[in-house]
């Protein structure tokens, strides 16, 4: 037992000494004083007005069925934060749909199933009353591409051809006539189907600076559905903007469109450009020297390869970022150049090819610009690199002060889905 008793007092010992020896390294403490944390934060303004009622955006009169009535420009601006934007026709409770029959005429009054009375005074007895525009009036959305302080509307407007984003022109958002199809095949109406739902209209505003979008919407109530029953009627509805930060969820309802929207795009040119830095170009050779193939009808380009005057395969790609937020995208189109080098390239996305493009001409055929789509699957940001693939061209590290001529040349980029 005694030997015991020592057997443990000696473990003890030592655990202690073992213990004790584990505080005896050298140490130093430094310390950080006035941490802050401050939360940031995100504005927007509407039509340049900020916290106040803005006067209506829509004013349509003596709308007919199968005439296009416009909106006039309208402003979004976001300030602060980069956040996605989003619009919606208020359907129901302050500020909802409201329609009403206005003075009926005669021929409203036969259309809805009444009887036109004459004596005493002319009036209308035992119409239905019919009056729901939003049934029959067809809806579209369209963004404004270039200087936004250029926006005109009206309908004489310019329209961006659909695979050329050109400068100074409205591109479509959501296609006039994106109607919801029911089991019966019949078509309902975009408005009443788009009433009281978030839709989506793209990610503005970076950090250090502001970034606005301009919008505008038309409407035209269908020829053969608005018969004269609709006569003289009267809609009166709230629109709501609102923009989120960009990693909160989409709110709910979320207008989901029945066709293929632009999620992302950039316009590839000068690389201080707002979205060259927005999408976070890198690696891109900005091209200022003459009318390099047509310059894509006098767009600003940027080339894949020649950067520094050097063609090799420690510099023959560039990148950028493009983003679907919560959707998937499911095609990438890119506007490039084909000309008399070999201007092939792959295409990666986070670093997974998802294609290739091949050269089609030689020095004897026409140079073009192309416009390719690539699919792809993906959701919430990512990188999209562009590889030149073919030769170094003789004109590739040519240099023409201030620039190089470089090879692989892109107009722009989107995704869609």
């Amino acid at each position: 037992m005694k030997k015991i008793l020592m057997s443990v007092a000696m473990l003890a010992f030592v655990g202690a000494a073992v213990v004790g020896a584990t505080t005896a390294y050298f140490s130093d403490t430094e310390t950080s004083t006035g941490n802050t944390i401050t939360a940031g934060s995100l504005d927007l303004k509407l039509n340049g007005y900020n916290g106040e009622p803005v006067s209506a955006v829509v004013v349509i009169e003596d709308m007919k069925p199968s005439q296009t009535w416009y909106s006039g420009p309208i402003t979004l601006e976001v300030f602060d934060n980069p956040g996605r934007l989003y619009k919606h026709i208020v359907r129901d409770g302050c500020g909802g749909m409201t329609c009403s029959s206005g003075d009926i005429t005669e021929p409203e009054c036969v259309a809805e199933g009444g009887t036109w009375m004459v004596d005493p005074v002319e009036y209308c007895h035992g119409a239905v009353g019919i009056d729901y525009l939003p049934e029959v009036t067809w809806f579209d959305l369209e963004v404004w591409v270039g200087n936004p302080d250029n926006a005109v509307s009206g309908q004489d407007a310019p329209m961006c051809e659909a695979d050329d984003l050109t400068e100074d022109c409205w591109d479509v958002l959501i296609e006039d006539g994106d109607a919801l199809i029911d089991d019966t095949g019949i078509f309902g109406s975009p408005v009443d189907y788009v009433l009281s739902k978030w839709i989506y209209l793209g990610t503005y505003g970076y950090p250090q600076m502001t970034n606005k979008i301009v919008i505008r919407q038309s409407f035209h109530m269908d020829g053969p559905l608005a018969g004269n029953e609709y006569q003289g009627d009267t809609c009166t509805f709230n629109e709501e903007f609102m923009v989120l930060q960009t990693n909160a969820p989409h709110p709910d309802p979320l207008y989901v469109p029945l066709q293929n929207v632009t999620l992302d795009s950039i316009n590839v040119g000068d690389s201080d450009s707002v979205s060259m830095e927005a999408h976070d170009a890198q690696g891109w050779l900005d091209y200022v020297q003459g009318d390099y193939g047509g310059q894509d009808g006098g767009e600003s380009i940027a080339m894949v390869w020649g950067d520094g005057g050097v063609c090799d395969v420690n510099n023959d790609d560039a990148t950028f970022e493009l983003d679907a937020g919560t959707e998937t995208a499911t095609t990438l189109t890119l506007r490039h150049y084909d000309g008399v080098s070999d201007d092939s390239f792959d295409v990666y996305v986070n670093g997974t090819l998802v294609g290739s493009y091949a050269n089609q001409n030689s020095t004897e055929s026409p140079s073009h610009w192309y416009t390719t789509d690539f699919s792809v699957n993906y959701t919430g940001n990512a990188t999209i690199e562009i590889v030149a693939t073919g030769p170094a061209g003789g004109y590739c590290a040519y240099h023409q002060d201030p620039d190089y001529y470089g090879q692989v040349a892109l107009n722009w980029a989107k995704i869609t889905n």
